[in-house]
């Protein structure tokens, strides 16, 4: 692009110049705010949140849950997926027939050399190659 063909960008309105201040006045003080004694108050409040509905916690007993559990306890599969697969499954037989009949249709094709005219595997490639 030439610099006669560029295009300009307008200023910033006063509007959006006052907004872009403000926000960045307030996103100063919250980062003030945020000091080793305020995480610790935090960690503290969480604590407490956690102790306070303890009563309401549901008790697992038939099953133990972790991070990762190595697909024990999958989740079932939406209708949307059984149907892909079951597509997939689908078109993977109606592939295998074809290559089926193929591989059938390629032998009716096929001149292979009578095993009394030929003396050995090598002489019968050596035929096939020519």
């Amino acid at each position: 692009m030439d610099n006669s063909e560029e295009i300009k960008i307008k200023d910033e309105s006063e509007k959006t110049k006052k907004a872009r201040v403000k926000l960045r006045k307030r996103l100063d003080i919250l980062e003030r705010n945020i000091n080793e004694k305020e995480l610790e108050k935090k960690v503290i409040e969480i604590h407490d949140r956690i102790s306070r509905h303890s009563a309401l916690r549901v008790v697992l007993k038939r099953k133990s849950i972790s991070l990762f559990d190595n697909n024990e306890n999958t989740a079932e599969l939406s209708k949307k997926v059984n149907l892909v697969a079951e597509k997939l499954k689908e078109d993977s037989l109606i592939f295998m027939q074809s290559i089926n009949n193929l591989n059938e249709s390629l032998k009716e094709h096929l001149i292979i050399p009578k095993r009394e005219e030929s003396k050995s595997l090598e002489e019968d490639l050596d035929l096939l190659e020519n």
